[in-house]
């Protein structure tokens, strides 16, 4: 790690145990200089799930009431989350050009992570990519691709193309202490805020963790998706994403095929090189629970 990464990755954590009120404070501050360094009018990504509606409520709290949302419905949504956002007043809904089936057609299955993923996709396609645990990497070798393509057709796309209409700019509800990648964006960045013409982007619950979003719901009686509150899911996402699967949201199907039966049976539909999605998932579940009792 270089000697900046090491310097913002001891500032993360340090500010990682802020309290409640001082994380707040600054997210505010965060939004407020992301503004005011880009002369341009922000709005909040806005996916339904935990985080994001935190951050629209913080945001309309706080900081502007009007602040517009903005949700992208991939047509891989859970269909409570779908309802609760055309419940939340003044959201813009933005769509993909591609189904999912149409990118997993053409460039493969989403399984793992998006780092493993998007690693065995590059090495296959002979371009540059960091080594994988030795578990995956028969994934080398099977007859169907692996991608992390879909997020960026599916989301990032969608975004960019809203922010180039509009000329606005993006507040993001991620957590840097969630993922490694997420804690790479946020060293990438320097900080929170990315001031870049090219790709600006504002994270101001970056150094929050699972404890403050949950504290701050409680406080301020914030109305989250069914999903969490009777359903006891701990993140939704795409309904039909294979990440995680293999470890910590392995039930995320069974519980699919329980409650939208019709969704699940498009695991069998959805298929790359003639191998099903199903198949994909079955597989990689039975490997992964063989390396388990060996």
């Amino acid at each position: 790690m270089r000697e900046m990464e090491k310097i913002i990755s001891k500032r993360l954590q340090i500010w990682g145990y802020l309290n409640l009120n001082q994380k707040i404070d600054h997210a505010l501050a965060t939004m407020e200089k992301y503004e005011k360094e880009m002369k341009k009018e922000a709005y909040i990504s806005f996916s339904g799930g935990r985080d994001s509606t935190v951050l629209l409520d913080l945001a309309r709290r706080y900081y502007r009431k009007d602040i517009l949302a903005v949700f992208c419905n991939t047509g891989n949504e859970h269909p409570e989350i779908v309802r609760f956002v055309r419940n939340t007043d003044n959201v813009r809904i933005i769509y993909p050009e591609m189904r999912l089936s149409e990118i997993i057609e053409k460039y493969g299955f989403p399984v793992i992570s998006k780092e493993v993923s998007q690693n065995i996709w590059r090495m296959r396609h002979g371009k540059k990519c960091v080594a994988i645990p030795d578990k995956y990497k028969y994934l080398f070798f099977e007859k169907y691709e692996v991608s992390n393509i879909c997020c960026k057709i599916l989301k990032k796309d969608p975004f960019k193309k809203f922010q180039k209409e509009t000329g606005m700019i993006p507040i993001i509800g991620t957590k840097a202490f969630d993922s490694q990648m997420r804690r790479f964006a946020y060293y990438k960045r320097g900080g929170c805020n990315s001031f870049s013409k090219q790709n600006p982007v504002s994270a101001p619950l970056s150094i929050w963790k699972d404890k403050d979003i949950e504290e701050y719901i409680q406080r301020y009686n914030v109305q989250i998706c069914d999903l969490y509150t009777k359903e006891n899911y701990k993140r939704t996402g795409c309904m039909l994403c294979g990440f995680g699967v293999n470890n910590y949201d392995r039930d995320r199907f069974e519980k699919i095929k329980e409650k939208h039966p019709r969704v699940y049976e498009q695991l069998y539909e959805i298929k790359n090189n003639g191998v099903s999605y199903y198949e994909v998932i079955e597989k990689l579940l039975k490997l992964e629970d063989y390396g388990k009792r060996k």
